[in-house]
């Protein structure tokens, strides 16, 4: 069975994924490209800077790079436009199952009904989550929701990522039986989290774009107040990120001994900057529909706080046990989270334990069989 995967350019934390699919022999998978985007060095809004990925990301899966003519390429809707799709989908080229990851590009869109004419099973996996679908303009939540109902009854199924995503997609009539597991994940390397050295928690981190639905000011202001309470704990606070907000974040560090500002890492240096910290923040707002840091930071042994808007709190932590969660917008809730893991309320060891057991899950491996599972449940004829 040949299955391909439409997606609008290679993204860093999806390489591992297609290079599992393709070690699997039970499908034949293909990954089609919308943009060159990361390959070649781009400009990208949220950073506010031209960006380039220090990693390979065209080795060890088949790839097809379809001929983008937006005059404006970028992950957007009229930014891919990529009329191959059609000639390929109407060859005898055309795969037995086209998953789409995620639908707002013309080119996926585009793809939808030729694929269901020629008799193409289509997946879907999407980020949309509940917690932000609740939060639009009452309007605008109706009008998408009877839209979206439409839309979706021309899927065979739904690789849904976490239970906020599996909630979406209930809230929109979608039965059970078509939604399977395929978690969000980072690399096979729950083994680093071994080699460790568990400690007292010190050392808070913050990584990700500098943007007000982040909310790296709010981590700041609540590492302050709890460094000026504990002074002999020694805290630190790293930023690693660039964006609108750096001005006011880096005038912030700098006025702080206890601060770091790091800017813009890229993914070879991530792994030693997780490795030197005890705890990550993320109090981003429900735009936040997973939050990948905090998977890279469990899989490095680190423990976690977040809000209760980012999209992946109800799967990846465990309260008490690997991290806290605090209501969103609440910085003395925050500040409330901060304490308890730097005063020892949350063990080292009982963070290591359960972010060793989430490895078993959150893996590319198990993604890639939990992938293959689905599409084989849904599609009579693909042999085991």
């Amino acid at each position: 069975m040949k299955c391909v995967i439409l997606v609008s350019h290679p993204i860093p934390y999806l390489i591992p994924l297609f290079q599992a699919l393709e070690e699997e022999k039970t499908i034949d998978s293909q990954i089609w490209l919308n943009m060159d985007h990361g390959n070649k060095e781009f400009f990208d809004p949220d950073f506010n800077k031209n960006i380039k990925w220090d990693t390979n990301l065209t080795e060890g899966y088949k790839r097809r790079l379809l001929k983008n003519i937006s005059p404006n390429p970028s992950p957007s809707l009229f930014g891919q436009i990529n009329p191959e799709i059609i000639k390929l989908l109407l060859s005898n080229k055309r795969p037995d199952v086209l998953v789409l990851w995620g639908w707002n590009s013309l080119t996926h869109l585009i793809a939808i009904p030729i694929a269901k004419v020629m008799g193409v099973k289509l997946y879907l996996r999407a980020e949309t989550t509940l917690e932000y679908e609740t939060r639009l303009p009452f309007i605008k939540k109706i009008i998408k929701k009877n839209l979206l109902s439409i839309f979706f009854k021309l899927f065979t199924g739904f690789l849904y990522l976490g239970s906020q995503n599996f909630d979406f997609y209930r809230s929109m009539g979608i039965r059970e039986k078509k939604l399977h597991l395929m978690p969000y994940c980072v690399h096979r390397y729950s083994s680093k989290m071994s080699s460790r050295k568990l400690q007292s928690i010190r050392r808070f981190l913050f990584v990700g774009k500098l943007s007000f639905k982040k909310r790296p000011d709010m981590v700041i202001d609540a590492f302050q107040t709890l460094n000026s309470q504990y002074p002999d704990l020694n805290l630190r606070l790293t930023i690693v990120g660039d964006g609108k907000m750096r001005k006011q974040i880096e005038a912030a560090a700098d006025k702080d001994k206890s601060m770091h500002f790091h800017g813009f890492a890229n993914q070879g240096e991530l792994e030693k900057i997780y490795q030197d910290h005890d705890v990550i923040i993320l109090p981003s707002d429900e735009r936040e529909t997973w939050g990948l840091v905090v998977n890279e930071a469990l899989a490095n042994g680190l423990g976690a706080i977040t809000s209760d808007r980012v999209g992946c709190q109800k799967d990846l932590i465990r309260d008490g046990k690997n991290g806290k969660v605090f209501q969103y917008g609440n910085s003395r809730d925050l500040l409330n989270c901060m304490r308890l893991m730097a005063t020892g309320k949350i063990s080292t060891n009982q963070i290591h334990k359960t972010n060793s057991a989430l490895a078993k899950i959150y893996n590319h491996d198990f993604s890639a069989q939990a992938f293959i599972k689905a599409i084989k449940s849904t599609v009579p004829h693909v042999k085991g």
